[in-house]
């Protein structure tokens, strides 16, 4: 029996483009730092090179980890498969518009003024809710 790698690594091919466009992407900035040449690049450009190729593996993982989750969903909330599907895109477009303005709000406030904002809004619908 031949073991199934797809469940293990996450890759199929519904996301194999997304992987080769991840692993594109790294490879394309080890070339543009060969392209440099003598200058010394520091370890912190390698640490974010790194991060960055880790995050964009791990966003497929977690688009795939939808995908697979999708007969899961289905059986667990009486969902049609088209409803699970628009659930998908919706989340897929909200993390598409968090990751820059996640970056607005960093520029633009104080590290523990954010890490103050999500127990209040997670909070507020409670109090606004009590009859």
């Amino acid at each position: 029996m031949t073991p199934n790698l797809t469940a293990f690594t996450g890759v199929d091919s519904q996301n194999l483009p997304d992987v080769m466009v991840s692993v594109q992407f790294i490879l394309a900035i080890g070339e543009f730092i060969l392209a440099i040449g003598g200058s010394k690049i520091s370890k912190k450009v390698y640490a974010a090179i790194l991060a960055t190729g880790l995050m964009s593996f791990s966003g497929v993982l977690v688009e795939t980890a939808m995908n697979v989750a999708f007969p899961t969903l289905m059986k667990q909330f009486g969902l049609a498969t088209n409803t699970v599907q628009w659930m998908n895109s919706i989340y897929l477009l909200f993390i598409s518009v968090i990751v820059p303005l996640s970056a607005v709000l960093k520029s633009s406030f104080k590290t523990k003024q954010l890490s103050l904002l999500p127990p209040i809004c997670s909070s507020l619908p409670a109090y606004c809710w009590t009859p």
